[in-house]
């Protein structure tokens, strides 16, 4: 084989096109080249080949392939270092090679490692004598190792094919199809040739039933499915194997005494034997060698072919003669499903009087899938066993609704005995009051939820901890655990897909009625951008203040803890406040890893403390004993730098982040600093537009809600507009905790659209003060309104001083950055009317006040320009219609003033005025600033 090999000459492998990378197994194949030898064993579809080859072309491992059948050259044992020393040898199909050909592909192996890496890929175990001293110990990869992942799923279909699926379809495709590669591949084709002519709805929403497709995908995908089944399973047995497999399939879970039963013979155990060491897809029961399953695709084609053959009258029979079997076990949960399938609804009905406490638990009621639609409403048992699973998949309201309707029919309708009726109408009660409360309950008191979290902090934890928690989530009925143990998968390698799918599965559960699976999946968001160290504060905001409506005083603390870091990390001027004020919360609920991150909080702000704060944290987190898992210290995602004895906080790093420079800028400038970001520069007199330098920020991509808010706030530049009043104008009809919801849905996506423009600078140009926010915070002059209102005030300071000249250019550029109306685009909206009539009237009144210095200075046509302008703006401005009727008079043009005059005795009539009280406009008639001008001097 070596001389094989050697004249051959070794060959790159060419790496499949788009193949998912899973590092956990190319890591695992690592391991092999110090040992040199790997086998890896899975049935056929498992993408076996798949991933040997993507790992020789991500390491760049040169590699020989040899496949199916080995070649008897008399070089086989020849010494195979030298040429080949550091290469992988690839033996593919190693299924095929028989047994005196495999004593020969031992000894190749214990002579060439660890020069070469050998790595069989194999359908079965490779009849290798392991326990030879001389052979070396392989790196196992088995059938378990290679099923995808629900997050594996997510990843495979966002990133190579293209379709991104939702986490509850991503859940609902690795549980129907066990994560066979080959059965995913085959759903997406099924689902594209499924897809109709003329463009659909987005390949997200099509999953969004929690993967049940619609009819027209499930057949395609079931044919190319059934076809492969057939053509790579099934065709390599003999016809009594086949007949074997297809009886048998009526059982979920297959054992020799109920093989037997069913088909009246006593080899069903050689028979299972046989069909375990040939074919993957038939696994024993690693705890019971009597007992058996079948792959879940395998099954279903199996029973798809059994209908096909026997027709649905023989079939129904089947499943009630298996049904009679499996209860002979006392396996009441397969039989309740079995009876089910069968049809036979007086022995189901029977099943669920005597066991209805059981059955109609989450992890035992998959017979509630074979009843017809709508049938739960006629059954009490059906019904409880809906609520208890809507229950389990965090859908309180739902359920409540649920069990309230069936709870009278279990005295009323055919529920069984008394005690039976009582049993259910007690577990109806027990949904109804469950409420958030009992969840949260039973949340602060899983196990599992505590070890879920463990897995989310300690990023070094392995991810198998991960597929565990999963299984034991889904056998116990907990769906809202198995999608948060999801969320904490894919937050674990954060991307941008990733995070938004996590986003969106919070907002489709919160859309369910389910707020605290909502509250949790947004909570694994929070952590791993916190790992990231890009902390969200939007994020950490929005959920204290619904821990706070859930009445969920320990995540509030935990939360607040978290803000208060995330702030101190980013040298915000609130931080201070804010640990402050989440150390007082955690003392009071008693959460020690609160306190200890308010004080990893405080330790950044105080340089004179910190070293004293640090250990009191590293105190209040050390594990109370010997299996406590890994503390949660999240400061020590932090840069180490934040904590280095000696360090200050950076005054001008502070000014970056979240303030802005104080000092006073020439006055008629254009563009602001915020931030440390000059040049900002924007218009809101006429159609808004936001501009750094020669860029403009695109508004269009914006929602139109989250666009209206950014103006509202931009419109009053430099002046925080409290929470409430944003609430009441365009969220005055949802309740509190929706619309504050919706606030900061809105803040956080007029941020991310800044960040194109202002990249890492968006919280400063968009600030939160308290309770408000404000957008250039401390009055600098970046929109047009604040040095619009900047110059009037100069032009108020220059009369009140008698200084006329600097009056009069003042007023000039007032006049002059009136340019539009503000924001004409927003209609008659309530946060844009008022403040548009006020400084429309404060734009007249300034081009007035500029005619009446123009008449002054004897210069009529300035005073006619600035007077039409006044009177264009404020049709009824009386000192305005007068100064434009003396200036035409005193540039020589009577009949413009004849005409002036007409005009100002229409608006006269027009507001009931007797036409002949008004009279050319004096020079001593310009007034000095009122009272209110005089205030803001």
């Amino acid at each position: 084989m070596a001389d094989t090999i050697h004249r051959a000459g070794w060959q790159d492998q060419p790496r499949a096109a788009r193949v998912l990378r899973r590092d956990r197994l190319l890591d695992a194949l690592d391991r092999a080249v110090s040992g040199g030898f790997a086998l890896v064993v899975a049935p056929v579809g498992t993408g076996k080949t798949t991933l040997v080859e993507d790992w020789t072309a991500c390491r760049g491992l040169p590699a020989r392939w040899v496949r199916g059948s080995v070649p008897h050259e008399v070089g086989w044992l020849a010494d195979p270092s030298g040429t080949a020393n550091g290469r992988v040898l690839v033996l593919d199909d190693a299924h095929a090679i028989d047994a005196a050909e495999l004593v020969a592909v031992q000894r190749y192996i214990e002579r060439a490692t660890p020069h070469v890496t050998v790595v069989v890929v194999s359908r079965t175990l490779p009849a290798f004598n392991l326990a030879r001293r001389e052979m070396p110990m392989p790196v196992l990869l088995t059938e378990d190792d290679l099923r995808f992942r629900p997050w594996e799923v997510a990843q495979l279909f966002a990133d190579v094919y293209e379709v991104p699926v939702s986490e509850a379809a991503a859940l609902d495709l690795a549980a129907r199809t066990d994560g066979w590669a080959a059965a995913l591949q085959l759903h997406h084709l099924g689902d594209a040739a499924g897809r109709p002519p003329m463009p659909g709805p987005p390949a997200r929403d099509r999953h969004a039933t929690g993967g049940r497709m619609p009819g027209g995908i499930a057949q395609a995908s079931g044919r190319f499915l059934g076809d492969y089944v057939d053509r790579e399973v099934l065709a390599s047995l003999t016809p009594p194997l086949v007949r074997f497999l297809t009886a048998t399939s009526v059982f979920d879970t297959v054992t020799v005494d109920r093989a037997n039963a069913l088909l009246g013979t006593a080899t069903a155990g050689a028979t299972l034997r046989a069909l375990a060491h040939r074919e993957g897809l038939v696994r024993a029961d690693p705890d019971d060698a009597l007992t058996y399953h079948y792959h879940p695709v395998v099954r279903e084609h199996l029973r798809v072919r059994l209908t096909a053959e026997l027709g649905h009258g023989l079939v129904r029979e089947l499943f009630d003669r298996a049904a009679d079997i499996v209860g002979d076990d006392g396996d009441v949960v397969e039989e309740a499903a079995a009876r089910a399938r069968a049809g036979n609804w007086t022995a189901l009905s029977g099943l669920l009087c005597s066991h209805g406490g059981r059955l109609t638990s989450p992890e035992s009621s998959a017979w509630l899938d074979a009843l017809p639609p709508g049938l739960w409403r006629d059954d009490p048992w059906a019904g409880l066993a809906l609520a208890r699973r809507q229950l389990g998949s965090g859908r309180l309201d739902t359920a409540a609704a649920t069990a309230r309707r069936v709870l009278d029919t279990f005295h009323d309708g055919p529920s069984g005995t008394d005690a039976a009726a009582a049993q259910g109408a007690a577990l109806c009660a027990e949904v109804v009051d469950a409420g958030v409360e009992g969840m949260i309950r039973r949340i602060e008191d899983s196990r599992l939820v505590t070890a879920a979290v463990a897995v989310l902090v300690d990023a070094a934890d392995s991810a198998s901890r991960l597929d565990d928690l999963l299984a034991e989530a889904r056998a116990t009925g907990q769906v809202w655990l198995a999608r948060a143990v999801l969320a904490i998968a894919l937050s674990r390698q954060p991307r941008e897909w990733t995070l938004t799918t996590v986003r969106h599965a919070a907002a489709t559960r919160a859309g369910a009625g389910d707020e605290v699976g909502s509250f949790l999946l947004e909570c694994a968001v929070v952590v791993a951008s916190l790992r990231l160290g890009v902390p969200d504060i939007d994020l950490l905001d929005r959920l204290v203040d619904r821990a706070r409506l859930l009445d969920w005083p320990a995540a509030e603390a935990w939360l607040r803890a978290g803000l208060a870091l995330s702030a101190a990390s980013l040298e915000l001027p609130e931080a201070a406040a804010s640990a402050q004020s989440a150390a007082a919360l955690a003392r009071s609920v008693g959460s020690d890893g609160a306190l200890a991150t308010a004080y990893a909080a405080m330790a950044i702000l105080c340089p004179q403390s910190r070293a004293d704060l640090l250990a009191q944290a590293e105190r209040l987190t050390e594990p109370r004993d010997a299996d406590a898992r890994l503390p949660l210290r999240p400061w020590c995602w932090l840069p180490p730098e934040l904590f280095r004895v000696g360090r200050r906080p950076d005054p001008d790093a502070a000014v970056t982040v979240s303030t802005v420079r104080t000092e006073r800028r020439p006055a008629g400038s254009v563009g602001g600093s915020v931030g440390g970001i000059a040049g900002l520069d924007v218009r809101c007199f006429g159609d808004l537009r936001v501009r750094l330098g020669t860029t403009q920020l695109d508004l269009s991509r914006v929602r139109p809600v989250a666009r209206a808010v950014l103006s509202a706030l931009i419109v009053r530049a430099g002046e925080p507009v409290r929470r409430d009043e944003l609430v009441d104008w365009f969220w005055p009809t949802r309740t509190e905790g929706a619309a504050v919801h919706n606030l900061h849905v809105a803040v956080s996506a007029g941020r991310h659209a800044l960040e194109t423009l202002v990249p890492g600078q968006s919280r400063a140009v968009l600030a939160r003060r308290g309770e408000s926010y404000v957008f250039a915070p401390d009055r600098l002059d970046v929109t047009d309104v604040q040095r619009f209102r900047a110059q009037l005030r100069l032009a108020d300071a220059a009369a009140a001083e008698g200084h006329t000249d600097a009056e009069t250019e003042a007023l000039t550029r007032t006049v002059e950055l009136y340019a539009a109306h503000l924001l004409p685009q927003e209609g008659a909206a309530e946060w844009v009317v008022g403040l548009r009539e006020e400084l429309c009237r404060m734009a007249a009144g300034a081009a007035t006040r500029l005619a009446v210095l123009h008449l002054e200075a004897a210069d009529p046509r300035a005073a006619i320009a600035a007077a039409s302008r006044a009177v264009e703006l404020d049709s009824c401005s009386d000192p305005g219609w007068r100064a434009l009727i003396t200036a035409h008079g005193m540039a020589g043009a009577p009949a413009a003033a004849s005409l002036a005059r007409e005009g100002y005795r229409r608006m006269l009539r027009s507001l009931g005025v007797d036409a002949a009280a008004g009279g050319p406009v004096r020079g001593t008639a310009r007034r000095r600033p009122d009272a209110r001008q005089e205030e803001r001097l």
